[in-house]
């Protein structure tokens, strides 16, 4: 995730197809795509002016690049210790 302010997000396409979730405090805020199901952003409840960026949702970014790192993806993400 990216940390930026969350008055210099802006989308420039595809808003129609995400669906705002917000958990238990109701001021934690996450979209997700109604399409593919990836998460794009969240706003903070403990810092709710920075928003989380899934920079896999980035276009110009090669997410690839960052090597130094650690990247999740997502498929293999576990909570369960095996």
């Amino acid at each position: 995730m990216l940390a930026c302010p969350i008055e210099e997000v802006h989308l420039e396409k595809g808003a129609e197809y995400l669906i705002r979730y917000k958990r238990n405090s109701k001021v934690t805020t996450h979209h997700f795509c109604a399409k593919c199901g990836i998460m794009a952003h969240h706003q903070r409840r403990t810092t709710p002016d920075i928003c989380g960026i899934n920079i896999g949702c980035i276009d110009q970014l090669d997410y690839r690049s960052f090597r130094d790192l650690p990247m999740n993806n997502g498929i293999d993400f576990t909570f369960i210790d095996d």
